[in-house]
């Protein structure tokens, strides 16, 4: 417990908090809010865990 009490908490920072700051900011001031950030789109190709098994293994399997 003692060394969890030992980290410099200064280079830590809250981005929800900072965003839902501006929010809050921008519907005070009357503003339409800052719309979100797109999530980056997935850089590789998403296959089955188990059809890829099963390609794998019957491959192997009959050769």
């Amino acid at each position: 417990m003692k060394a969890m009490g030992q980290d410099d908490l200064a280079e830590y920072h809250d981005e929800y908090r900072e965003a839902l700051e501006r929010v809050i900011a921008a519907m005070d001031e009357g503003k339409q809010p800052p719309s979100a950030e797109a999530a980056p789109e997935p850089a590789g190709q998403v296959v089955g865990l188990v059809a890829a098994l099963n390609a794998s293994t019957s491959r192997t399997m009959w050769r």
